[in-house]
């Protein structure tokens, strides 16, 4: 969530448009939550390329030369690019670049590229601008005259406060470059770290607001939420679980949990930080850190206690819990925390204005660190930084609430199920705020809103319907992988390509149908011209009959006479080779066969069954009869089996018997002519029928 307005839990982006400096300072109205994104090169475009990408110690000429190759705007002589990140996941390797012309940064001008670690090209995020048409010499006057002016600027934006950043941009509108101040000012005492771009007039055409919002080691025991009293007690915010001006009683006392935690022993004095947190006291209200002489922290929630050690629990665990994910390296630092911040605000926020990153906690309405939900959701905003460093455009960043929402439901989910679906079950829905849910109708893109927290619904929604029928273990990875492809201005369906993409990397694409149906729902993916996804369901009722056994030569209708109805039939063979659509089939099989008969239902879902048709001599054949005749092989005769106590007797043309054989071995008999005169003969059979006479002629 990124934003300090009241329940905003996200970044607030402000297009100021054009106005001047002096109306800027009149209105000084922060506080919407639209983003038209006009700094962007026509929204990201996400390029899929089949190529290999060889590195070696000149990693940037080789990436350069990749990207000239495929993006043709950076063919340009005063253009190149910069590694702006660089991070390692367990698929591969994944860059952020940024575009420069003539050595001067293009502000969001950035290009992601994500491939695996042997080079195969996994997407390529394409935001840079085509700068064949720039004109040199203007953009140089133009630097000139942006040098003799920013002091009135920074004396009312800057004074008293730290600037981090100040830099000579190209901010692109319309296609049209301007150059421009780019500052980073960070305010201790309200905690603002915003970004401005301030152009040759000494306007501001861009304010942004760069927090991210909520909304020797040793062991200790301590009481914690897990997840929140709510869920333990399996209720709803309904007296005695109310927050009644921060009090207790013993129905909330009764819902902790007795845990141990990694604090720090330091000359006999436990303080409550780790090697993933530290628990500090940077904004009032003041409440200096909790330390014990003794390994126990046994606060209730009127304590302030309490609350530091929830946070420094919660993120502990999940740090942890990652990294037995395969996820070493997500925002491994001790992240510096304070749980009683924003002067009494019910809020929250992420910020990247110090190194290492802070989170602060608001203690208005219910105190935000009381409820995991909160604390994950903050803390997922530091894995999504670390993993892409860019929470650029209105989708990114509704992109980011949203997963931070999943991340903490499902952390939560896979504790207990009651409420799973009330982001901020104890935080929020209650007479504070309403909170979130996980479980929404709504359909992108066409219940987009201006409002990133209402959009980001969408996108934790999906997961948890994935995370139902896949696991939470392996959803999380999943997301947790998309992390390091996702960059600024992306769209939610091009997440959704890379969530999918993570499972062709990481699971070999065995959970694309898994995937596939709950994107498909929420809109996230279009539907697929051909279907791979039908899914099985036993209880579809589908007979494709008895088996049967047959003669040679003849058909049967196969189908135990299914009766037509709207869902669709297909036979096929064994080998997949298509018979019919029809419920009932007539089949003429020459061998034995089975054929297979799947019903599908309007909504995908299909079952199959088998029947098997045997194939068996009914009539006496006779074989080589012209072999008989010349002497060169014996005569075959095949006898159906059904046929009983079978006698073959050889006349000669006179009706003398000189050769009678009895019953042979499954109904075959061999009759050799080597010994025979030339002339006529007789063969008669004789069985449980009536007897069979054929002419045979022996030539010579």
């Amino acid at each position: 969530m990124c934003n300090t307005i009241k329940r905003s839990y996200n970044i607030i982006f402000i297009l100021l448009g054009f106005l001047s400096f002096q109306q800027i300072l009149a209105q000084n109205k922060w506080n919407a939550e639209i983003d038209d994104n006009i700094f962007s090169a026509n929204n990201t475009q996400r390029l899929v390329i089949d190529d290999t990408i060889i590195l070696n110690q000149d990693t940037i000429s080789v990436l350069y030369k990749f990207l000239q190759k495929h993006l043709t705007g950076l063919n340009n002589k005063f253009t190149s690019v910069k590694i702006l990140k660089y991070k390692e996941s367990p698929i591969g390797k994944h860059f952020l670049l940024q575009q420069y012309y003539d050595e001067i940064p293009l502000f969001n001008a950035f290009i992601k590229l994500n491939i695996t670690h042997n080079g195969k090209v996994i997407s390529l995020f394409n935001n840079s601008f085509d700068t064949n048409n720039y004109n040199l010499s203007k953009i140089k006057s133009n630097i000139e005259l942006l040098k003799k002016q920013g002091i009135s600027f920074e004396k009312v934006y800057g004074e008293g406060k730290e600037i981090q950043l100040k830099e000579i941009n190209i901010a692109v509108v319309s296609n049209n470059p301007e150059v421009v101040w780019h500052y980073n000012i960070h305010d201790a005492n309200n905690h603002q770290f915003m970004q401005y771009l301030v152009d040759t007039n000494n306007d501001i055409i861009f304010k942004y607001n760069l927090n991210c919002n909520h909304r020797s080691t040793a062991t200790a025991s301590a009481y914690v939420h897990i997840p929140d009293p709510l869920t333990r007690a399996n209720t709803f915010y309904t007296p005695p679980f109310v927050n009644g001006n921060n009090t207790t009683n013993a129905s909330l006392d009764a819902q902790r949990i007795l845990k141990d935690i990694e604090v720090t022993l330091n000359s006999g004095t436990y303080s409550l930080s780790n090697q993933y947190v530290s628990i500090q006291d940077f904004d009032v209200p003041f409440n200096t850190p909790s330390t014990s002489f003794a390994p126990e922290f046994l606060f209730n929630r009127t304590q302030s206690g309490f609350k530091e050690v929830n946070v420094l629990y919660h993120i502990t665990e999940y740090q942890k819990y990652i990294q037995s994910l395969g996820f070493n390296n997500l925002a491994t630092y001790q992240i510096q925390v304070d749980p009683h911040a924003l002067n009494g605000d019910d809020n929250s926020l992420f910020s990247t204005a110090t190194n290492p990153p802070r989170l602060f906690f608001g203690t208005g309405g219910v105190a935000d660190a009381e409820d995991a939900d909160v604390i994950i959701h903050e803390y997922c905003h530091a894995l999504s930084d670390d993993a892409n460093g860019s929470n650029f455009g209105n989708e990114r960043r509704a992109l980011d609430e949203g997963l931070c929402d999943y991340f903490a439901t499902s952390y939560s989910k896979a504790i207990d199920t009651f409420r799973w679906q009330d982001m901020f079950t104890w935080d929020g829905h209650n007479e504070f705020w309403n909170g979130r849910t996980a479980a929404t109708e709504k359909k992108y893109p066409i219940d987009l809103t201006t409002s990133i927290h209402a959009n980001g619904e969408m996108w934790s929604t999906a997961l948890m319907e994935i995370w139902d029928i896949i696991g939470s273990e392996i959803t999380d990875k999943l997301m947790l992988q998309t992390l390091f492809g996702i960059t600024s201005n992306i769209t939610f369906k091009d997440a959704a390509k890379e969530f999918i993409k993570a499972d062709s990397l990481l699971f070999n694409g065995e959970h694309f149908c898994d995937i596939y149906f709950p994107f498909l729902r929420r809109g996230l993916v279009d539907s697929l011209q051909t279907n791979p996804c039908l899914l099985i369901d036993k209880t579809i009722t589908v007979n494709a009959g008895e088996d049967q056994i047959i003669c040679y030569g003849d058909s049967v209708v196969i189908g135990n006479n299914l009766t037509n109805s709207p869902d669709n039939y297909l036979w096929q063979l064994a080998n997949n080779i298509f018979i019919s659509n029809e419920p009932n089939v007539k089949v003429s099989p020459l061998n034995n066969t089975d054929y297979i008969i799947k019903r599908t239902t309007s909504d995908g879902k299909y079952n199959t069954d088998t029947v098997t048709i045997t194939i068996q001599i009914c009539d006496i054949a006779i074989y080589n009869t012209s072999g008989f005749s010349n002497g060169s092989e014996p005569l075959k005769l095949v006898v159906p089996v059904s046929l009983n106590n079978t006698d073959i007797k050889l006349f000669d043309i006179n009706g003398k018997t000189i050769i009678s054989i009895k019953q042979a071995n499954n109904g075959i008999y061999y009759l050799s002519s080597n010994e025979l005169a030339p002339g006529i003969y007789l063969l008669g059979i004789y069985n449980n029928k009536k007897p069979t006479t054929f002419k045979l002629v022996k030539a010579k």
